[in-house]
């Protein structure tokens, strides 16, 4: 904090849980706009099927929620096994989105094994971990599509249609 000109102040009574105060000094100059390319975010899906992969049960519901409003078939599992037995076909996933965390498999692992019955279904991991962090530890190979928790939808919408869109023009 020292070198942004700041503090935190720190407060903590037991049973009684811990205040975290944090002061910024007043930022110079003029706020820049945020660039927001919106054709590509509001592009949205067009009823493409997407097998959302997460242990998570809110996260899962917000997930569902972000992609179901942008025009995704979204079918979701709350783990490995479950992925798996809504794999099976003649289920036809264009994109497996999977948390690379979880209990009973890694996203990775799962991935791999989903790839008998999806073969050609694209594949974007995601995390709360770093793509450093998950790079680094070998939690996926280097050429993985990934995408950092939290995200906005539209970013997340981004991400899909790009790895969507790819898969398109490969197979032209």
């Amino acid at each position: 904090m020292n070198q942004s000109g700041g503090t935190i102040w720190v407060y903590s009574e037991p049973g009684s849980g811990t205040t975290f105060k944090v002061y910024l000094p007043l930022a110079e100059g003029r706020p820049v706009a945020p660039v927001c390319n919106v054709s590509d975010a509001s592009a949205g899906g067009a009823g493409e099927r997407i097998l959302l992969v997460e242990d998570d049960r809110q996260v899962r519901a917000i997930v569902t929620r972000m992609l179901t409003q942008r025009g995704f078939d979204v079918t979701a599992a709350s783990g490995g096994e479950e992925a798996m037995a809504r794999s099976k076909a003649p289920a036809r996933f264009d994109l497996i989105l999977s948390d690379l965390v979880m209990p009973d498999v890694s996203g990775a692992e799962l991935a791999e094994a989903l790839r008998v019955e999806q073969p050609s279904a694209a594949v974007l991991f995601m995390s709360g971990y770093s793509d450093i962090v998950v790079r680094r530890d070998g939690a996926m190979d280097p050429g993985s599509a990934f995408i950092e928790k939290p995200f906005s939808s539209d970013e997340l919408i981004r991400r899909i249609r790009s790895l969507l869109d790819a898969k398109e023009q490969a197979a032209a």
